[in-house]
């Protein structure tokens, strides 16, 4: 399954999902410490197994709602790459075509290039878009699958976090347990963001844990 993820997405893109899985079951699991009086109000089996319902559905819902969201912004980058195209095509001059891509390539490039050899490079880009063939904003089967992969990233995140509710008995160790393993998984997510990142992973996974533990406390506050 990771070699599928890692094919098809960003490495940024699929702790973020794993990420938003598992603060979306945080968020069921620490509102029992805040608004049941205690854990010892959750007694029975049937209301920690309805609680890992309600969990698992809201975070599958969420997964595919993120999904959706990437399937669109998919869309819509490779639509804008494409009336690029379109736009340097259909320029009434290569003088003109070529200021185009320099007032794209200025406001990116601005701190670490010249104005010559923003011109350089908008040439080269001029010469290859002329050559290239436009594409529209279509939904393509590597969409379709790339939003799957996200969405199953997104969902793989909540299981060792909601696993706990559905295999541990006593309801006041399941919780607790749920708690303590997704502040482990959101200090892994972030370890492994800092290395992909290059900055301290070990500092970062821990700023992580504790900023989404913190951000999951204030959603609830807030009737999130």
């Amino acid at each position: 399954m990771i070699k599928f993820w890692t094919r098809h997405l960003d490495t940024l893109d699929i702790l973020s999902a794993a990420v938003y899985g598992i603060m979306i079951v945080m968020m069921f699991t620490i509102s029992v410490h805040i608004f049941s009086h205690g854990l010892g109000a959750m007694t029975t089996r049937a209301e920690v197994n309805s609680l890992f319902k309600a969990a698992v559905s809201s975070a599958l819902t969420w997964a595919f709602i993120d999904a959706v969201i990437f399937l669109l912004g998919s869309v819509a980058e490779r639509d804008q790459s494409g009336r690029l195209v379109r736009s340097v095509q259909r320029a009434p001059s290569r003088q003109h075509a070529i200021a185009e891509v320099s007032t794209l390539l200025g406001d990116r490039l601005y701190d670490v290039t010249n104005e010559e050899e923003r011109g350089i490079l908008a040439s080269s880009i001029v010469n290859q878009l002329n050559n290239r063939k436009a594409h529209h904003g279509a939904i393509t089967r590597d969409d379709l699958v790339a939003a799957f992969a996200m969405f199953t990233a997104g969902a793989a995140g909540t299981l060792p976090i909601s696993l706990p509710l559905l295999l541990i008995p006593d309801p006041w160790l399941a919780l607790r347990m749920s708690n303590a393993v997704a502040i482990i998984s959101l200090f892994i997510m972030g370890y492994y963001w800092a290395k992909h990142a290059g900055v301290r992973p070990v500092r970062t996974g821990l700023v992580i844990a504790m900023v989404g533990t913190l951000l999951v406390m204030v959603a609830i506050w807030f009737g999130g």
